[in-house]
């Protein structure tokens, strides 16, 4: 089990004061409303923040240590959750992003095995939206991965014929700015399963590095595995904006390696309109 030192969103979000908000007869505390607290936006992308599941065909073939002579094959599947939310709606579904470490279709690695080692690789991968209520698991809708950037981790999801709650306003990462208020939304989880949906809030705290992090905003946020995908958010002039995916990584391997939002969102759906009314509504 791997193990993920905080270095995103730490703070609990506070909502206002409590006050008396009942009839002259009626002496029960009640919580002022505090709607105008609230930055614009964000119950919307609260509500356009979604989980993922991803299952995986996995595919193995065994060899001997030391030896390149195939003794026998496997077949099996995993399962792996994460978030991901709605940025478009057109006529023929929705658009949402998650991170593209949460897809899985053509990954390859390699794990010991009793009569050797085998080379396992994914070759199918079936993406689905759920609820969970009570421990039972009901699947929303099925989704298409239509492109990926592996590098920044961005995947772009389609859900044919569903429409979504979805939320498209994007800020320029040139426009923000150390201490700037930040959100992350996600599902975290565990092996017992989710803790639900999550909301995080915090600060920027960190735009450049020395440390080859030039593609990623940092948050001093704690993101727990399965909040992957969900969206990091800034906030500017009492609105809540897009600002990237958040990340949850961890390569020992690559210096790049933990956790991060991405900073080129905006490029990566740009390349990806083609012409089409993905890119129909104002980013920013």
């Amino acid at each position: 089990m791997k193990v993920f030192y905080p270095m995103l969103l730490a703070s609990a979000v506070s909502f206002g004061a409590i006050g008396i908000a009942a009839p002259a007869q009626d002496k029960t505390p009640r919580a002022t409303d505090t709607s105008s607290d609230r930055p614009k936006g964000l119950d919307q992308i609260i509500d356009s923040t979604y989980k993922l599941k991803n299952v995986v065909d996995l595919h193995a073939d065994i060899y001997p240590v030391n030896s390149t002579t195939l003794i026998g094959e496997g077949t099996g599947h995993s399962i792996h959750y994460a978030s991901c939310f709605g940025i478009a709606n057109t006529a023929s579904g929705t658009y949402l992003l998650t991170s593209a470490h949460v897809t899985k279709d053509g990954e390859e690695h390699v794990q010991p095995h009793p009569l050797g080692v085998a080379r396992v690789r994914a070759v199918a991968q079936h993406l689905s939206i759920i609820r969970v209520r009570n421990g039972v698991e009901t699947e929303v809708c099925t989704l298409e991965e239509i492109a990926r950037d592996g590098d920044n981790d961005i995947s772009l999801l389609f859900a044919k014929d569903t429409a979504l709650e979805t939320y498209g306003k994007f800020i320029k990462p040139d426009q923000v700015k150390l201490g700037d208020t930040a959100y992350t939304i996600g599902f975290p989880h565990r092996d017992a399963g989710s803790f639900g949906k999550t909301l995080h809030r915090g600060i920027v705290s960190c735009i450049d590095s020395d440390l080859n992090y030039d593609k990623w905003k940092f948050i001093d946020s704690t993101l727990d595995p399965g909040m992957s995908g969900g969206p990091t958010l800034v906030q500017a002039n009492g609105r809540v904006y897009i600002l990237g995916v958040n990340s949850i990584q961890f390569d020992i391997n690559v210096l790049r390696n933990t956790f991060g939002a991405a900073r080129n969102i905006i490029p990566f759906l740009l390349k990806q309109d083609n012409g089409t009314d993905l890119l129909g509504w104002k980013m920013y």
